[in-house]
């Protein structure tokens, strides 16, 4: 833990919009101070022990769990008096999306218990990086949902 501190990212020499929407789905119920301290301990964590740069490490991890499709909505087609629902499948914009995969890395971090929070948010962004873990199931269950749906078109 001392090593972490010491040797404790910067966070604010970075000007990465990624990390800044990270911070802002970690302050919900904290303050910001705690939330930068949080990311800031995970990706020195991620520095230490995979020797990577845990700026790469981290943008990798979000475009592994972005999702293509975000939601299906229902329109109305009209054809001769007839009415008749057809579900659309919307591709929301990429900043969206990235919310959206922050959201699963996030998630699947705070699912564990047994060790501190940034621990596990650093092992969740590894494991994402490497398109495996729990953040990328979310992905494809939801993935495999809307294929589902399509197919029941």
């Amino acid at each position: 833990m001392k090593n972490l501190i010491k040797n404790k990212i910067k966070l604010s020499t970075y000007n990465i919009t990624l990390i800044e929407h990270f911070i802002r789905f970690l302050i919900k119920g904290w303050k910001k101070k705690k939330a930068i301290n949080l990311l800031s301990l995970s990706l020195n964590y991620i520095a230490l022990t995979i020797n990577k740069d845990p700026i790469s490490t981290l943008e990798m991890a979000v475009r592994y769990t972005i999702p293509v499709y975000l939601e299906v909505t229902p329109s109305i087609i009209t054809n001769e008096n007839k009415t008749l629902w057809h579900k659309r499948f919307i591709c929301k914009s990429s900043k969206v999306r990235t919310f959206q995969a922050i959201k699963w890395i996030i998630k699947a971090a705070k699912e564990k218990k047994d060790k501190s929070l940034y621990i596990h948010l650093a092992k969740e962004i590894v494991d994402a990086s490497r398109n495996s873990g729990k953040a990328v199931k979310y992905k494809e269950q939801m993935e495999n949902k809307l294929k589902l749906a399509q197919l029941h078109m």
